[in-house]
């Protein structure tokens, strides 16, 4: 009977951690990640030209990888095993998390470095991970697709499979069919025109911190007025 009880206990347990960990992963979000990054960022920026020019590098070429992921998915509900998902299972996540760590580069914040480089692989384990091994264990494709190419750091490899007839959109990769990706696009947008104004010395020295506290302000003004829970997620 205690074995039993136990038992139930565990299972019990284990049920609510993983509807946890669902509603954190993939809950309605409010808050998502570049919130958290323009704010922390801004917290220490302390830009000058030479991180402008890095950081400014990282973004372009996480742009560029943004624009050719949009160009295969703006048409096409599953992915196919085209283009950059040759590389890595996760391109367009790839191109957020570069140009997340490109901001924070070009902000020379430290704080705001090492939240991006920590939150992505947090959220995939959150998110993804019980998705995609759901998957694998249904499908022999799925699991050999992710046997092969990695979630998240590219692989020189390309993965080699049967060709499919999905033509690359110009229009699809310039503007893109998730509104998602064009709101978060659009707060690192306003926080590299803060940290660019902070080194023309356009905006005094402490203008990133009255940034980062507004930003914050109407966040928790939106919080209020939607009656929304702060969440984050991955995707």
């Amino acid at each position: 009977m205690e074995l039993q009880t136990l038992a139930s206990f565990g299972k019990s347990f284990r049920e609510r951690f993983l509807h946890a960990q669902q509603r954190l992963g993939t809950g309605l979000p409010f808050l998502c990640i570049e919130d958290l990054i323009l704010i922390i960022t801004l917290i220490g920026a302390a830009p000058d030209a030479r991180s402008l020019w890095i950081g400014g590098s990282i973004s372009g070429a996480a742009l560029a990888l943004l624009f050719w992921v949009q160009g295969y998915t703006a048409s096409w509900q599953e992915p196919a095993v085209i283009g950059p998902f040759r590389f890595v299972r996760h391109p367009l996540r790839l191109s957020l998390w570069l140009l997340a760590i490109g901001f924070s580069l070009a902000a020379r914040s430290f704080a705001g470095l090492l939240f991006s480089l920590g939150i992505l692989p947090l959220l995939y384990f959150l998110d993804l991970y019980r998705e995609e091994a759901l998957r694998r264990r249904q499908n022999l494709a799925a699991f050999r697709y992710g046997k092969f190419v990695p979630a998240l750091v590219p692989t020189i490899f390309p993965y080699h499979r049967e060709a499919v007839s999905v033509p690359f959109s110009w229009r699809g990769g310039l503007v893109g069919s998730d509104r998602s990706v064009r709101r978060r696009l659009g707060r690192l947008v306003l926080g590299w025109i803060v940290i660019m104004l902070l080194e023309r010395h356009i905006l005094p020295a402490n203008g990133a911190w009255i940034a980062a506290g507004l930003w914050f302000v109407f966040l928790v003004i939106r919080t209020i007025l939607h009656r929304k829970t702060l969440r984050l997620v991955f995707s």
